[in-house]
């Protein structure tokens, strides 16, 4: 999509009609090159289904919206991406993944982005990212594990990030992914802020569902600010 304003919902993209892989992937299944525009929406009909794709949605437009999506398997289809489940790249700037928070239908925007075979969502020289309300890594109820086969969110060199918020439906699930829940990495990723989540956990906030490695890993240079995160041990690491 290189235009503005446009809205993409309802769809099955990388799957036939039988819900089967369709044999080959796009580098895209829904590739944001314009700004402004909403992939999913605030309602079940409204949501897409990625599978099968190399990346299941992102680019390097800005001010765009992925909410309400299943992306990887999310305990529905069985054909993941290949490389991410949502990626924003190369200047993309102030794009939301999950929902606006505006009190209108927010917890159906949430996102369940699971079983892609990297990372559910990496940002890499992407600015002002906010990540707010999904599921990462778990099944649509939250109630059992579909991990990404690398971390859930990776964050490189991408300043301004902020990964969930202070309100009830901000926070983000990231549990039961293969090495980490949440990884901050280079030297551009300052002013990270990581709010409200739950971290190597089911949804019902107790029982264990542990990431790989460490629930939140920030790594060399990379600056950020944490609060109110609920996780299990070992949930923080660096160097």
């Amino acid at each position: 999509i290189e235009g503005s304003g446009n809205t993409v919902a309802g769809n099955r993209i990388g799957l036939d009609s039988a819900n089967h892989a369709t044999g080959w992937q796009s580098l895209y299944g829904i590739e944001l090159a314009g700004n402004s525009n909403l992939v999913g929406g605030s309602q079940p009909a409204d949501r897409n289904y990625l599978s099968n794709n190399i990346r299941g949605v992102g680019g390097t437009g800005s001010n765009n919206r992925v909410s309400g999506n299943f992306i990887g398997s999310a305990g529905r289809f069985q054909d993941p991406n290949s490389f991410a489940g949502v990626l924003f790249a190369d200047g993309a700037t102030g794009n939301i993944i999950g929902t606006d928070s505006d009190g209108q239908g927010d917890t159906q925007e949430a996102n369940v982005i699971s079983s892609n075979s990297y990372a559910g969502i990496y940002l890499e020289f992407a600015n002002n990212t906010v990540i707010r309300g999904n599921i990462i890594g778990l099944n649509p109820q939250g109630n059992a594990v579909l991990g990404n086969a690398n971390s859930g969110i990776v964050v490189a060199d991408s300043p301004g990030t902020k990964i969930g918020g202070p309100g009830q439906v901000d926070g983000n699930i990231v549990s039961g992914n293969g090495v980490n829940g949440i990884a901050l990495t280079g030297s551009s990723s300052k002013n990270i802020a990581i709010i409200n989540n739950t971290v190597g956990l089911l949804s019902d906030g107790t029982t264990k569902a542990g990431n790989g490695a460490n629930g939140i890993e920030i790594g060399n240079y990379a600056a950020s600010s944490l609060h109110w995160n609920y996780a299990r041990h070992p949930w923080v690491g660096g160097p």
